[in-house]
Order: C-alpha cells, then sequence, then structure tokens
C-alpha cells in the first residue's frame, strides 16, 4: 500500500458523491462502533501516546462528516470529506491489508491510510477543529 493506492481510493469516493453518502449513511453506526472498540481497548494499556492520538483523530474525523452531513459545518471541500469517508471505511473493513485481529500491527495499514488523509487535509482539519473547539 502507498500514497498512490490511498489516492485512487479517495478519488473514485470524490467522483460519486450520491454514492458515497449513502455508503457513509450505511456504515456511520458502525465506524462509531469501531471508534469507541478501539478506545475501550487502549484504555487497557499504561502507555497509549500515539495509540490514543489515533483514536483522538479517528473521532475528529468522524466528527468533521456528521458535521457535514447534518449541515453544522460546510466549510470544508467535498474531496475533504470524501478523503475522510475513505479513511473511516478503511480502517472499517476488516478485510484490509493487515488484519485488524492480529494484535499490537492489526491497526498499522490503518493508522497509514489515516496519516497520509489526515496529511493531505490538514488545514482543512485545523480550521475544523478550531471551529469545533478542538486543541490539536
Amino acid at each position: 500500500m502507498d500514497e498512490k493506492y490511498v489516492r485512487d481510493g479517495w478519488e473514485n469516493m470524490a467522483k460519486d458523491e450520491e454514492k458515497t453518502m449513502a455508503t457513509w449513511v450505511n456504515s456511520q453506526a458502525k465506524v462509531q462502533e469501531k471508534i469507541e472498540k478501539v478506545g475501550e481497548q487502549i484504555g487497557t494499556y499504561t502507555q497509549v501516546g500515539p495509540v490514543e492520538k489515533f483514536v483522538n483523530k479517528l473521532k475528529l474525523l468522524y466528527n468533521c462528516v456528521s458535521d457535514y452531513i447534518s449541515g453544522n459545518y460546510r466549510e470544508v471541500p467535498w474531496f475533504t470529506i470524501a478523503g475522510i469517508i475513505f479513511a473511516l471505511l478503511y480502517f472499517l473493513n476488516p478485510f484490509d491489508l493487515i488484519p485488524d485481529v492480529i494484535p499490537g500491527i492489526g491497526y498499522v495499514d490503518d493508522a497509514t491510510v489515516l496519516y497520509i488523509v489526515w496529511k493531505t487535509i490538514e488545514a482543512d482539519l485545523k480550521r475544523y477543529a478550531q471551529w469545533k473547539g478542538y486543541n490539536l
């Protein structure tokens, strides 16, 4: 997996807004549930620095899409929303490059996709976090 893989998936989602939004609506509860599950899992560790940041980034991405869909925050381009949805759906998919059930390394590929998307849309996310009152 590399940046081209992420870009291709992201661009495919950005091409068809209606299909992407329908996919998101159908997966929204599952994404939220998985984010909470990962948060609970890391709660058992004493030093969670990078893992805790990973979960917090997932929550911020989820909240951004939710606020966009509800109409509370529309100051973000559609391409950014498509990228976020792509990253969250990849995170949800149990059949990704490294299966999530492998302890310790199961989320490495998920974190890689999240990192690529995050770095690409970081300016939009900073504006959203500021609007929301979050401290990045």
